[in-house]
């Protein structure tokens, strides 16, 4: 399995192509891609193979949380593990900068990840009507860190 390693610009034209792949709204170009890994609470992280990128992860710092701002798993790698391992990443990340918990939205159509990120210890904290572009609500889900 390929290692994660923090984005780089050179990556920008593959985060904008998965993004793309994934998603028919609430698309992030790639000057948004520039801009996210410019901003100093950001983190982009990103795994590739022989193929290209098989996944990114956004994170956003806060003072006390740590955002799941994104994460996206190319199709083609798609029930490998590269969910449960991103999100393994941004707790550990969360962890080491002492921060309280990790949140995240997913789409309410999105019932697997959902379930993936409920199996993995997220709990529901609510929703948001019409939070996407398409109308979608979000679900909001927290992952509390130990003291």
């Amino acid at each position: 399995m390929s290692r994660l390693r923090r984005a780089r610009e050179r990556d920008v034209a593959e985060l904008d192509a998965l993004d793309r792949s994934l998603y028919t709204s609430d698309i992030v170009d790639a000057a948004e891609w520039r801009a996210r890994l410019k901003r100093r609470t950001n983190e982009v992280w990103v795994a590739e193979d022989e193929d290209g990128l098989v996944c990114s992860l956004l994170l956003v710092h806060g003072k006390q949380n740590t955002r799941v701002e994104g994460i996206q798993v190319a199709k083609r790698v798609q029930g490998q593990g590269w969910g449960r391992r991103l999100l393994r990443h941004a707790v550990r990340r969360a962890e080491a900068l002492g921060k309280e918990r990790v949140t995240l939205e997913v789409a309410s159509r999105n019932t697997r990840a959902e379930q993936v990120y409920a199996s993995f210890g997220f709990k529901r904290r609510g929703s948001i009507p019409g939070y996407y572009e398409d109308g979608d609500s979000a679900i909001r889900m927290t992952y509390e860190l130990a003291d």
